[in-house]
């Protein structure tokens, strides 16, 4: 096995729609780091289902085999190859046997990026999985994600959506205190507007050089889509004008409602409320039906995780696999 020290890799989390992918892109272009390509939801999904010991290594190799977020340079064959000996493994060394699999050769000489956003609420998992990892946790202003979010999932309210922004840094800055780990924060209007400062703030904590290299992210990803036909993200410049493209698409009523939700979350990053004329009632209104609509929600996914994981300790239930 490569020595644990040489698999410390660095991982990119924020809210969805944050910038992970963008960032990763740009980071993707330094000599020293070595790109994952999409996200390995798969990993976390392993542990739901097994826990912190993969105790059916066969299963779990099979469920990388078909997950379509695999890797184009892995097969089946090849993965069945590299865990053949085993059939029982720690979660941390089935991820770095994986990563060894997927990484080849450079993986002796380069450190391994990956990002997913679901990671920012599992924290202590991905200690667990890259012992010694870096955390990168990029925020993006609640208004413009919460746009970005409503327009690549139409049916998710501006609740929904301001929630799980608010969730999500929070859930960052208490891991941050109550941890002594590398974790770097950054936002997304400084990524666009004063990039090298930002990429040399990064480099500095991963303990890099700087390679100027990465402020020319020409990358193509896919993101969100799980089949192979699906558009993929591509990131020829940084463009500073994406920071402000919710003032044309969210409502009044929209920001007011992301604003209320989020408004001391905000100030941590001197995002200055708009406070759009809206009327109260109008807002309550709006408030209600989708505060009511979000914990209704809520509760079917829980009883839903709930029947999941009682169907894996019955001996039945396949992983799931991303739906688009």
């Amino acid at each position: 096995m490569i020595e644990r020290k040489s698999l410390t890799p660095v991982v990119i989390v924020g809210c969805q729609r944050s910038g992970t992918t963008l960032l990763r892109s740009i980071l993707g272009r330094h000599p020293a780091l070595l790109e994952h390509p999409d996200e390995p939801q798969y990993l976390y999904w392993l542990y739901q289902r097994f826990g912190h010991v993969i105790d059916d290594v066969p299963t779990a190799v099979n469920y990388l085999a078909q997950h379509p977020y695999l890797p184009d340079t892995l097969t089946k064959e090849q993965l069945a190859k590299h865990f053949s000996p085993y059939s029982k493994l720690p979660l941390s060394e089935f991820v770095e046997l994986y990563l060894q699999a997927w990484g080849g050769a450079d993986i002796r000489t380069k450190r391994p990026l990956l990002k997913d956003p679901a990671w920012i609420f599992h924290l202590d998992l991905v200690q667990e999985m890259f012992p010694g990892t870096a955390v990168i946790h990029i925020v993006r202003d609640p208004r413009a994600n919460v746009s970005s979010q409503i327009s690549r999932w139409p049916q998710i309210s501006v609740w929904e959506a301001s929630v799980s922004w608010r969730k999500a840094v929070r859930q960052a800055r208490a891991w941050d205190n109550s941890h002594d780990a590398c974790y770097v924060e950054i936002t997304y209007r400084n990524l666009l507007h004063n990039p090298e400062a930002t990429l040399k703030k990064i480099c500095q904590a991963l303990n890099l050089d700087y390679a100027p290299s990465m402020l020319n992210p020409q990358r193509e990803s896919a993101v969100d889509y799980p089949d192979n036909k699906s558009p993929r993200a591509r990131y020829r410049s940084l463009d500073p004008s994406r920071q402000d493209r919710w003032r044309k698409k969210l409502t009044p009523l929209d920001v007011s409602i992301v604003e209320q939700a989020c408004h001391r979350e905000m100030a941590w990053w001197d995002y200055q409320p708009v406070n759009p004329p809206v009327p109260t009632a109008q807002i309550v209104s709006r408030q209600l039906q989708e505060i009511t609509h979000y914990f209704y929600k809520q509760t079917g996914k829980t009883v839903k995780a709930y029947g999941r994981k009682l169907g894996w300790k019955l001996g039945y239930g396949a992983l799931p696999l991303p739906q688009n």
